[in-house]
């Protein structure tokens, strides 16, 4: 997700705590040995900003591990692309909202 939407979406509190979304982390390869880049289903705990940019301290919905994701990492928010998300709430991609 683009990092001006991704705040401009969390400043308007449509990501907010309890949100789900599906992001890329880092998974356990099979067998144990390195990791594997992989899309899960999380669930937002908590929302810290680190310099301006949200960190999301989220629980996956399958195992129950914690993750701390980033903007850069969402796939999607609620089961929509954050573009379609923001176009439904009226939002250009650089934060300002249509006339």
């Amino acid at each position: 997700m683009d990092k001006s939407l991704g705040k401009e979406l969390v400043k308007r509190n449509i990501i907010k705590q309890d949100t789900e979304v599906d992001a890329w982390y880092s998974a356990v390869a099979f067998g144990g040995m390195g990791t594997v880049d992989n899309v899960g289903s999380f669930t937002i705990n908590s929302i810290d900003i680190d310099n301006g940019n949200p960190i999301f301290h989220a629980r996956s919905n399958v195992d129950g591990k914690w993750e701390d994701i980033t903007m850069d990492k969402i796939v999607s928010v609620d089961g929509m692309e954050p573009i379609k998300l923001a176009e439904a709430y009226g939002i250009k991609k650089k934060g300002k909202k249509k006339k």
